[in-house]
C-alpha cells in the first residue's frame, strides 16, 4: 500500500504522462491541419510543423554532417520554413564537443528542442535577453540575465563560446514593436550592431568562438530589425577581425534552402509574413542568411 509520499509521486508521474499525451495529440492535429490547408507559413500549425522539422534535422547525422562540412543540403530541404531550419543545425554542427561556458546572446537557444541536444549536454549556458520569456529552464541549470547586449554585465573573457542567432539585426532598432515595452528601446541607431559586436568580442575568451547569423541580401529597414547587406557584413567582419572570420551562406530558392555564395545571396529580399501567406513560393522570412564563425 502506498504511503502519502508515494501516492503523490505516482500522481505527478501520471499527470506528466497525460499532459505529454495531450500535448502530442494537439501538436499532431495542428500539423495535420497545417498540411491540409496548404502549408502556408505563419498560419495555424506552422510553428509545430517547423519545430518538428528542426528536431528531425538536428538529430539526423547525414544532415548535420552536411552543415559541419559545408556541403549541399538534401533536395527540398526546409520547404516553407523560415531560416531557423538552417541556423540551428549550422550552430549545433559547429559547436565544439568539449565542455565550455556558453553565452546565448539573444535567447535563440531558449527552446527545449535545442537545449536538450546532446552537443549542449556538457555546456554551462547563460542566456541574455531584454526581458523574461515564457520558456524558462533554470531547473536544467540555465542562467538568465536580462540586459542590453550593448552593455553586457560580464568581465572580459568570461565565455568560451558565444551564440548570436538572428539577433544582431534587432540591436538599436525599435524593439518596442515586439520585444519590450520600455520606451528607451524605441530607437533607430542602425549602426549599434557594432557596439554589440565589440561587447561580445570583449567577453569572449582567447581562442573562443563566436557563432553568429544574420538575414542577408539587399538592405531593408523593417522598423524592429534590418536586413544586412554586403557593406554591413564587411563592417561586421572588420570589427571582429576579418582574418579570423569565416562566413557560410544559405539561400532559399526554388522552394528550398541550400548552401550558396555571397554573390548569389546579395540580392535576396526579406519576405513579410503577410506576403509569405499568400505566395508559398516566397521564403517564410529571410531569403538568405549569412552564418559567421569568429575565433578570437
Amino acid at each position: 500500500m502506498l504511503n502519502y509520499g508515494g501516492y503523490m509521486k505516482l500522481r505527478k508521474k501520471i499527470t506528466r504522462a497525460i499532459t505529454h499525451i495531450v500535448k502530442k495529440a494537439v501538436r499532431e492535429r495542428n500539423v495535420f491541419l497545417y498540411k491540409l490547408h496548404g502549408r502556408k507559413p505563419w498560419t495555424p500549425g506552422y510553428f509545430e510543423y517547423k519545430w518538428e522539422h528542426i528536431a528531425n534535422a538536428i538529430h539526423n547525422n547525414g544532415i548535420m554532417s552536411s552543415f559541419k562540412d559545408g556541403g549541399s543540403l538534401p533536395e527540398r530541404f526546409g520547404t516553407g520554413i523560415d531560416e531557423r531550419i538552417v541556423e540551428y543545425p549550422w550552430l549545433l554542427a559547429a559547436m565544439p564537443e568539449e565542455s565550455a561556458r556558453v553565452l546565448d546572446a539573444g535567447s535563440a537557444m531558449n527552446f527545449e528542442t535545442i537545449l536538450t541536444h546532446p552537443r549542449l549536454a556538457n555546456k554551462k549556458i547563460t542566456i541574455v535577453n531584454l526581458n523574461p520569456e515564457p520558456n524558462c529552464f533554470w531547473r536544467r541549470g540555465i542562467s538568465y540575465v536580462f540586459t542590453d547586449m550593448r552593455e553586457l554585465p560580464f568581465l572580459p573573457e568570461t565565455f568560451d563560446i558565444i551564440s548570436c542567432i538572428s539577433t544582431l539585426e534587432h540591436v538599436g532598432m525599435d524593439n518596442t514593436a515586439i520585444y519590450t515595452k520600455d520606451a528607451k528601446y524605441k530607437e533607430h541607431a542602425k549602426d549599434d550592431y557594432l557596439v554589440a559586436i565589440a561587447e561580445m568580442r570583449r567577453v569572449l575568451s582567447p581562442g573562443g568562438k563566436l557563432f553568429l547569423s544574420i538575414p542577408f541580401g539587399s538592405f531593408g529597414n523593417f522598423g524592429f530589425f534590418q536586413q544586412f547587406d554586403r557593406d554591413m557584413l564587411q563592417k561586421l567582419t572588420s570589427a571582429l577581425g576579418s582574418d579570423n572570420c569565416s562566413v557560410t551562406f544559405y539561400k532559399y530558392a526554388d522552394g528550398a534552402w541550400q548552401i550558396s555564395t555571397e554573390t548569389e545571396c546579395s540580392s535576396a529580399e526579406y519576405a513579410i509574413a503577410a506576403k509569405a501567406k499568400m505566395d508559398t513560393s516566397l521564403p517564410a522570412a529571410a531569403g538568405a542568411v549569412a552564418c559567421l564563425t569568429f575565433t578570437k
